[in-house]
């Protein structure tokens, strides 16, 4: 079953965004002490405004196959196979490098 690269990189926004809920809801108590203590939490950047990932070796295999270019398709596999690593951040700029050189 081939799924579309729009559909796939829902998914895995889908997938990022809940393990960043479930990693925060694990932290609270901790991120009440960082705050109590003055600290702030940074912004997270707009996904489109990303810097471009470094193509990475030895990280793993993951792969779906999807309808895209084969180097969108190359970068879906990387942003994949982070999120299974739980590099969320390197994870979410693989799919947006996906996105920008196949928007379709």
């Amino acid at each position: 079953m081939k799924l579309s690269f729009p559909t796939l990189r829902l998914c895995a926004y889908s997938l990022v965004t809940a393990a960043v809920a479930f990693s925060t809801t694990a932290s609270v108590a901790q991120s009440m002490a960082c705050h109590s203590a003055g600290m702030q939490m940074k912004t997270l950047p707009a996904p489109d405004s990303l810097p471009a990932p470094v193509e990475m070796t030895g990280i793993g295999n993951s792969h779906l196959t999807i309808t895209a270019t084969p180097e969108a398709q190359a970068w879906f596999n990387q942003g994949l196979t982070l999120l299974h690593d739980f590099w969320d951040y390197e994870s979410e700029r693989a799919f947006e490098q996906g996105v920008r050189v196949d928007p379709q």
